[in-house]
């Protein structure tokens, strides 16, 4: 027998990492690449992402329901409204041209269905939105590919390729 075409389970982990690698190279070049509000629903995850922790100086929380759960906020519209949701046909370059004001919104997590996802990302938010956007961007694609690795290295043979198509679809 070829001794070179042997799937050894130290080929099979090392094939694992490289696919896993490649995933965190395509989406993180993804997230660095698009401005941060350029995907149609940035505005509702970002809204819900500042203000995970309550009032910040991107997040004034204005009104709440009875549970104490943010329902009307209040944040800069390069945040809240991005110009390429509003307008379809805008250039991605028109988020720049945006200025900061202020806008209220009801474009928020108000159930808190995935909270523990709104929150890990919460602690990643610094002074500069853009910058706190692309390092979530990141972490997640690092996180999602890590897992993916495990996945595929330590899963039994006949769920190594669903789980790798599934992948693919994310």
């Amino acid at each position: 027998m070829n001794e070179s075409l042997t799937f050894t389970p130290r080929k099979h982990q090392l094939y694992s990492l490289l696919i896993a690698i490649g995933f965190f190279v395509l989406t993180t070049a993804w997230g660095l690449s698009s401005p941060p509000g350029s995907a149609g629903d940035d505005d509702f995850h970002t809204n819900s992402i500042i203000c995970a922790s309550g009032s910040n100086n991107f997040c004034d929380i204005l009104e709440t329901d009875s549970t104490g759960n943010p329902v009307r906020v209040k944040v800069p519209d390069r945040i809240g409204r991005s110009c390429i949701t509003v307008d379809s046909k805008a250039p991605g370059a028109c988020i720049y041209e945006q200025n900061g004001v202020e806008i209220e919104t009801t474009r928020i997590n108000v159930d808190h269905v995935g909270g523990l996802f709104y929150s890990v990302n919460n602690k990643f938010l610094g002074d500069d939105y853009e910058s706190s956007i692309r390092t979530m961007r990141t972490f997640n694609a690092f996180l999602f590919s890590a897992l993916l690795f495990l996945a595929l290295a330590f899963a039994p043979p006949r769920l190594r390729r669903g789980l790798a198509l599934m992948s693919m679809t994310v």
